[in-house]
């Protein structure tokens, strides 16, 4: 089975040059490494051409964003499979082998690894994911001590987009990523998409990739500590609307319509506390713009599912980044995710 290599980067500092060698590291062979720069300013090209003669580069005049750079290289590759990987991604040296062996036995349109923190490399970031009814992506076991969850293959409900195996063709009949998506929640919108038509996501926990916290992206990036970047505050607001108009079944926004009233007027006060209110008012002004894109989108993906929202949505305490709410607002939160379970506990047999 044909399989090659996608890698998205952006001013990386140097990160993609180890996860390029840990593709060569690989005990399953790969087709093509191809990178799509998403106009990088540093030397980052550069010093790929000379470390990987081999590698094939895409270079882009502009950051389009990461779903139009993945979109770009996924045309290009003609692989039955084809491997994404961020640019602060490592894989184990099986890693690979494993994901393609429980595609092969699962039939998963994606599989994703087990994404494992690095330097701690004793705390997952996740096993897959799920889909919170208020419209977050829940990480499976995140920021847990790697030793309490021994490695299982796992169908899961959805997946962060670090490192994925895809199946190309199955990705090209969904029209691959939805570029509306400049970064951020593209991963929860593909996880719904492909879960509402029908199809299957595993995590093969024992293929493992380690994620480098380091600086990350530049005003997107939060590493739990120091400010956070209003850039992705809007992109978050933004990109959580966008996917519950696109998605949410009739029937299931009627019903989640207090618990969502409760959850918006909760981030409302929290973005004007934080001086966000502007980006709160873009995010929500720039989908005013798009509604007839987004209801002519809703309408097709509407028509084709096959899976109702009780099977794809699940509950639990809310999926704040880590380190996002301080310890005098704690309290607050604990009540909200109270309120919160209690209505999804009433409710979630009537989606």
């Amino acid at each position: 089975m044909k399989i090659s290599a996608l890698l998205t980067n952006y001013n990386s500092s140097g990160t993609i040059l180890r996860s390029i060698q840990s593709l060569m590291e690989q005990s399953y062979p790969l087709e093509t490494i191809l990178v799509v720069d998403n106009g990088s300013t540093d030397d980052g090209t550069q010093r790929i051409h000379r470390a990987f003669p081999n590698a094939e580069i895409i270079e882009l005049t502009e950051n389009l964003g990461l779903t139009r750079a993945r979109n770009i290289g996924l045309g290009k590759l003609k692989s039955d499979l084809v491997l994404l990987v961020d640019d602060d991604v490592y894989l184990s040296k099986d890693s690979l082998g494993l994901m393609v062996a429980a595609h092969v036995e699962t039939g998963a349109v994606i599989t994703c690894p087990r994404v494992v923190l690095l330097p701690e490399t004793h705390v997952l970031q996740c096993d897959g994911a799920e889909i919170h009814f208020v419209g977050l992506l829940s990480l499976r076991h995140g920021y847990q001590p790697l030793i309490q969850h021994p490695p299982v293959r796992t169908v899961t409900n959805g997946f962060i987009g670090a490192c994925l195996l895809i199946d190309r063709k199955k990705l090209e009949e969904m029209r691959n990523f939805d570029t509306d998506y400049f970064f951020y929640f593209e991963d929860m919108e593909l996880s719904y998409r492909l879960l509402a038509l029908g199809y299957k996501i595993c995590c093969e926990e024992n293929a493992i990739v380690y994620h480098d916290r380091g600086m990350g992206t530049e005003a997107l990036s939060f590493r739990g500590s120091g400010s956070y970047p209003s850039r992705r505050a809007y992109l978050n607001l933004r990109n959580r609307w966008l996917t519950v108009l696109l998605h949410y079944q009739v029937r299931t926004l009627l019903l989640l319509f207090p618990a969502m009233i409760m959850y918006e007027f909760a981030a409302l006060v929290e973005t004007t506390r934080r001086g966000w209110l502007k980006e709160y008012l873009h995010a929500l002004i720039s989908l005013m713009y798009e509604s007839i894109s987004i209801l002519k989108r809703r309408r097709h993906w509407q028509s084709q599912r096959m899976v109702a929202d009780r099977v794809i949505l699940t509950g639990g305490d809310l999926p704040l980044s880590k380190g996002f709410v301080d310890e005098k607002r704690s309290w607050l939160v604990r009540l909200l995710n109270r309120s919160l379970a209690l209505y999804w506990y009433r409710i979630k047999k009537w989606l």
